[in-house]
């Protein structure tokens, strides 16, 4: 817990609990993100991967406010 609550101190972007939900139909809902948290520290290079459909630009659009 200690590595988490320095780079929480030290973080250029800071990222909690992200959840995205798509309804899919009546009574179905689609969790995509299920509470992401994100720490990125000055001068880390990060990169966000995965299949498509996964979350990766809900996670961008997320960190502008579109999300």
């Amino acid at each position: 817990m200690d590595k988490v609550r320095e780079a929480e101190n030290r973080a250029l972007i800071e990222m909690r609990g992200i959840k995205k939900s798509y309804y899919i139909g009546e009574p179905n809902e689609l969790e995509i993100l299920h509470g992401i948290d994100l720490f990125v520290e000055t001068g880390q290079f990060v990169s966000i991967v995965g299949q498509s459909g996964s979350g990766k630009i809900n996670i961008d659009e997320y960190y502008w406010g579109f999300g």
